[in-house]
C-alpha cells in the first residue's frame, strides 16, 4: 500500500511534500517491511523564525521588565530584562527555543558545506567541523544565560554570556572563511560576493561591539563602586558615575545582539537551494519478523 501527497506549485518558499511506503502481507510474515515518512520544507525559513522569535521575545521582556519597574527605560543590559519574574520566565522561554533553532541552522549549514564542498575544496574539511563545534559552544552559553538568571546566578550567567558572544564572534569569522574559501574556489554561482563582505563586516562590528562591551562595563561598574557601596545594578541614572560608560556598554550589547541576527539572515539565500528531509525506517534487524516473534515499534 502506498499513498503520496504534493503540495501545489504556489508554494514557493514554503514545500511540504510527504511519502509513505507499507508493504506487508501478513502483520507477521517475513517479508513485513515499513518505511515511514519524508518531509521537505523551505529551510531558509528557519532563519527569519529566529530573527522574528528574538526580537519580538526580547521586546516583551523589555516591556515587561521597564512596566514592573525592574530596570530603567534607557537601555538596560539585555539579560537585566529577564532577571526577575514575570519577564525572566519568557527570557528563559525564548533562549532555549532560539537555542534549539540555532543549533538546527548551525547542523545544516555543516552538513550543507560537508555534502556539497567538502569533498571539492580540501582545506575546509577541517575548518568545517571546528566551525560547527564552535557553534554548539556557543548555543550551550545561550542555554546557559536563560537557565541561570542575573540575579540569581551571576557568575553561571556571566560565563554563559561569554561563551554566547565570544564562541558566537568566533563562528561568525570561521563562517566567513568557509564562504571565502567557497568562492575562492569558483563556485560564485553559490555564494555571492557581497554575502561574503556582508559577513565580514557583520564580524568585525560584532567583535568591536563585544571588546566595547566589555571594557565599558568593567569601567562603568568600577567607577560606580568607588562612589558608592550599594546600588542595584539595573538601575542606573543620568547622574551616576560612569553613566555614559554604561550606556555605551548597554547600547553595544544590543548592537551586537543585532549583528548575530542580521548575520544568520545572510543564511536566507544559501538555504533557500537546500531541502530538508527527515526518513524513518526499521532498523534492519527489525526487517524480518517470524510469526512468532511480536512486532516491536
Amino acid at each position: 500500500m502506498s499513498s503520496k501527497k504534493e503540495t501545489g506549485t504556489g508554494l514557493k518558499h514554503f514545500l511540504i511534500s510527504s511519502s509513505i511506503a507499507l508493504s506487508s502481507t501478513n502483520r507477521f510474515s517475513s517479508t513485513s517491511h515499513y518505511k515511514a515518512t519524508i518531509m521537505r520544507f523551505g529551510v531558509e525559513l528557519l532563519v527569519v523564525f529566529l530573527a522574528v522569535l528574538q526580537c519580538t521575545g526580547f521586546i516583551v521582556t523589555y516591556i515587561l521588565a521597564v512596566n514592573d519597574g525592574h530596570v530603567t527605560p534607557e537601555f538596560p543590559y539585555i539579560s537585566d530584562t529577564g532577571g526577575k519574574p514575570p519577564e525572566s520566565c519568557v527570557f528563559t522561554l525564548i533562549c532555549c527555543v532560539s537555542g534549539i533553532i540555532t543549533l538546527l541552522i548551525m547542523y545544516i549549514r555543516y552538513v550543507h558545506i560537508k555534502q556539497y564542498y567538502q569533498m571539492s575544496i580540501n582545506k575546509i574539511l577541517f575548518l568545517n567541523p571546528l566551525t560547527f563545534f564552535i557553534g554548539i559552544l556557543s548555543v550551550f552559553g545561550l542555554l546557559l544565560v536563560g537557565a541561570f538568571q542575573d540575579d540569581e546566578v551571576s557568575i553561571v550567567h556571566m560565563i554563559g554570556a561569554a561563551m554566547v558572544f565570544g564562541f558566537g564572534i568566533v563562528y561568525m569569522w570561521l563562517q566567513t572563511v568557509v564562504s571565502y574559501k567557497i568562492y575562492h574556489a569558483s563556485l560564485t554561482r553559490h555564494v555571492s560576493s557581497v554575502v561574503i563582505i556582508l559577513r565580514l563586516f557583520l564580524s568585525l562590528m560584532a567583535t568591536i561591539f563585544f571588546i566595547m562591551v566589555m571594557v565599558t562595563m568593567y569601567v562603568a561598574g568600577h567607577i560606580r563602586n568607588q562612589s558608592s557601596l550599594d546600588y542595584d545594578p539595573a538601575h542606573w541614572t543620568s547622574k551616576d558615575p560612569g553613566y555614559p560608560l554604561h550606556l555605551t556598554s548597554t547600547i553595544s550589547e544590543w548592537c551586537l545582539g543585532l549583528a548575530f541576527l542580521v548575520f544568520f539572515l545572510t543564511f536566507h539565500t544559501d538555504f533557500s537551494r537546500v531541502s530538508l528531509i527527515v526518513s524513518v525506517s526499521l532498523r534492519q534487524e527489525y526487517m524480518t519478523l517470524n510469526e512468532n516473534t511480536p512486532l516491536r515499534l
